[in-house]
């Protein structure tokens, strides 16, 4: 799950206008990135997990928050990330 969900990520971010701007877009890609070879890594090495736990639990906390407020998609930057 954890896969997919980074993997959506990195697909979404990957385009160009999508309506992310462009610092989120590339921040959001990186973060991407690194939790996906963090995820490979502690798969093939035994490594902890606390690093990637902490990165969702960011991630899902930044969506609560933006859930919480009420804001509609145009208020957040128009926004939408599609998980497949």
């Amino acid at each position: 799950m954890n896969q997919k969900l980074w993997s959506s990520i990195i697909l979404e971010t990957s385009v160009e206008d999508n309506g992310i701007p462009d610092t989120m877009r590339k921040d959001l890609l990186n973060l991407a990135i690194l939790s996906t070879r963090y995820s490979i890594r502690a798969m093939l090495h035994d490594i902890p997990l606390n690093p990637l736990i902490d990165i969702n639990q960011d991630m899902l906390d930044g969506l609560r928050q933006n859930n919480n407020t009420h804001n509609t998609p145009s208020e957040i930057n128009n926004f939408k990330l599609s998980i497949a």
